[in-house]
């Protein structure tokens, strides 16, 4: 097989291919997206529909925006068979299409487009002319090319620190690489170079992700690049992604300075992983650390550090945590102590984890707030006898929370390693118990019960296929589920009720879309549209990008207007991850029935506040949306981003799960 170069490699560029490509017109040289123009409406439309024949004129298009337009329709729609009419678009004479082009080709992440992204990589391009096109097929390649690639593209050191687009281009191909768990020394040893200070920081970052995202990755001999680079550092979303690299390293002088960067870093995302690169280390040598951090004076970091006990706790630490509990803020943290403690209590300990559980107990009666009500659940469940409880009160709570999380506490249960061994003589008749209890989940209705029973009742840790043989219950509930909106659990009980039977999982249904854009709340918008989000902790004003997302943006407008979002709380916040809102209770299915498609774009996570929507599978978007607290590049390609934050990050960094926004308003 022959190898084509990318950039310094074994590139042949045809002379006839160059040949072909027409001089560049004096006008309709740009792309230039405005959500206002009818042309830009058709061509969403088609995407939304998912009309294919109908997007595929515009491929040729005079008018360079629609050419671009319809490319990145196809790089959401993802169809493999587009690879034919996309190709030819590598040579576009304008630089984002082609860029979008080879981004489009990237998506579909076929091995045999590689020869295709190669040669259309333009080596002769001194002046920079195709500079998007060229970061962008090297990242595509990372995306889609087989391993034999990820050394070609490891191995360019032609790029100089002023060829800021190519160099971000080596770095995204080996990153994308990365998150397909393919990586190679040349790679590893690539990255490492590129974070020094010479490089521009949006590859330092990439890099840094790099060692923050990979896996099996060999840095015994990194050790000192990595901590020169985390030194050197001053943009702290750099130095938190290396922080977790640093961790990896398993090296006691990579110990030596996050301990010492724990008590002095100010930033509390990099406190954070680092807090999460101790997992990596002797527990006696960072267990101190990181009950100082308990008393952090923010919330997220006394949360990841509860977590960390949670975690990697030891049982001769288990009193220290139960004790911390009880002095320990917010409740998120407390909860989480409980937690560690009952999980790690030794056996013979019997008589404190007794009381301990009837604490926790008395917690779940006590608790003012579904969300803890919940973390109490969760805690039981670390002692498994509790299962009798947790299905008890759990799933009569009068909150869709708390009997959703009960669910998952029986389901965190079916599925600890130890479960005979827990059980002893019992472990049969128990799981016999907890087959029924997801069946009656199942059987219930409410799609917080049935989504975590149904994928219970798929663990492969109990054989439940042998207690289950009458599947009656999975056809009924299939047929009770309000389509499309459910689409996600329809496919999450087909693929149960194939497992059960021992059949091959089906194909996942593709959600149908009733649901089309409404242009009409968007032409209320301004220029600069802006959403100021009023919560419970203070105000966040996002940029809308209907430019970008405008069936996302629509959607967003519609729900604020009908009030949705009104009273509604953060049910999912991750420490230096994501802060997330827009669950839909089962009583507002009837209201809330429909999906709509996702809108991938060519933006990256590659910083704070960007505001993404959260799914359950491609084109099941609906009500869900997440704000990032770090940069996330990991997310790309696969999670729409409708918005970005314009001010208001402290409040953004302050949310809990169960702060509440109150409303939301459009200016």
């Amino acid at each position: 097989m022959n190898k084509l170069l990318l950039g310094g490699l074994l590139v042949v560029v045809l002379l006839c291919q160059q040949a072909c490509i027409a001089p560049y017109e004096e006008q309709l040289t740009d792309v230039n997206l405005d959500y206002r123009d009818s042309l830009f409406q058709e061509i969403a439309n088609f995407q939304d529909q998912a009309l294919k024949d109908s997007l595929l004129g515009f491929l040729e298009h005079p008018n360079p925006s629609y050419r671009y337009q319809a490319i990145m329709a196809f790089a959401s729609i993802r169809d493999s068979s587009m690879i034919t009419p996309l190709t030819p678009l590598l040579e576009d004479k304008v630089d984002k299409v082609r860029a979008a082009a080879a981004y489009a080709v990237g998506q579909l992440q076929l091995t045999s487009s590689a020869p295709l992204l190669t040669g259309a990589f333009d080596q002769s391009d001194t002046a920079g002319h195709y500079k998007l096109a060229n970061r962008a097929i090297l990242e595509a390649i990372g995306k889609s090319a087989d391993p034999e690639y990820l050394n070609l593209l490891s191995t360019i050191q032609t790029y100089e620190s002023k060829d800021s687009a190519l160099l971000e281009g080596q770095a995204w191909g080996i990153y994308r690489y990365a998150l397909r768990k393919m990586v190679s020394p040349e790679g590893t040893a690539r990255m490492a170079e590129l974070l020094k200070p010479s490089y521009p920081d949006k590859v330092r970052l990439i890099a840094a992700n790099y060692f923050f995202r990979a896996e099996n990755l060999k840095l015994s001999t990194l050790s000192l690049p990595l901590l020169q680079a985390f030194q050197e550092a001053t943009d702290p979303e750099i130095r938190m992604a290396l922080a977790i690299g640093l961790g990896k390293t398993q090296q006691d002088t990579a110990l030596s300075v996050l301990l010492e960067t724990l008590s002095s870093e100010q930033d509390y995302r990099v406190r954070c992983n680092i807090i999460r690169a101790f997992t990596n280390f002797p527990y006696e040598q960072v267990s101190l650390a990181v009950f100082s951090r308990l008393q952090d004076e923010s919330p997220q970091v006394r949360l990841r550090a509860t977590q960390y006990f949670l975690e990697k706790g030891e049982s001769q630490d288990a009193g220290n945590y139960w004790r911390r509990a009880k002095v320990t803020s917010p409740w998120h943290a407390q909860l989480t102590l409980y937690a560690a403690a009952n999980r790690h209590l030794a056996p013979a300990e019997q008589e404190a984890k007794n009381i301990l559980n009837r604490e926790l107990r008395n917690r779940f009666f006590r608790a003012q707030q579904p969300y803890e009500k919940a973390a109490a659940i969760q805690a039981l469940a670390e002692f498994p006898w509790n299962y009798r409880f947790i299905q008890r009160e759990g799933y009569k709570d009068t909150s869709h929370i708390v009997r959703g999380a009960s669910v998952q506490a029986l389901s965190k249960i079916a599925n600890i390693p130890n479960f005979k061994a827990a059980f002893g003589n019992a472990s049969t008749g128990i799981a016999r118990t907890l087959a029924n209890h997801f069946q009656t989940a199942v059987s219930s209705g409410d799609s917080y019960m049935m989504y975590p029973a149904s994928s219970a009742l798929q663990s492969d840790n109990q054989d439940f296929s042998s207690m289950i043989t009458d599947f009656t219950f999975l056809d009924e509930a299939i047929g009770k589920l309000e389509l499309p909106g459910e689409v996600g659990l329809y496919n999450s009980l087909q693929a149960t009720k194939a497992k059960l039977s021992g059949q091959a999982a089906p194909a996942p249904s593709a959600p149908d879309h009733g649901n089309p854009i409404a242009w009409a709340s968007l032409g209320e918008l301004d220029l600069t549209p802006e959403a100021i989000i009023k919560t419970n902790k203070g105000d966040i004003s996002i940029e809308l990008l209907p430019n970008i997302a405008p069936g996302s943006v629509a959607n967003f407008l519609q729900l604020i207007k009908k009030g949705f979002y009104e009273g509604r709380t953060f049910h999912r916040v991750i420490p230096n991850f994501v802060a997330q809102v827009g669950e839909v209770k089962p009583e507002e299915r009837d209201d809330i029935n429909y999906n709509i498609r996702s809108e991938i774009s060519q933006l990256h996570y590659d910083q704070s506040g960007l505001v993404g929507m959260a799914h359950a599978g491609s084109n099941t978007e609906s009500t869900h949306f997440f704000v990032t607290h770090s940069p996330t590049p990991h997310l790309d390609g696969n999670y729409t981003i409708f918005a970005r934050l314009k001010s208001g990050e402290d409040v953004l960094h302050n949310l809990m799960i169960g702060d509440a926004i109150e409303r939301i308003t459009i200016h």
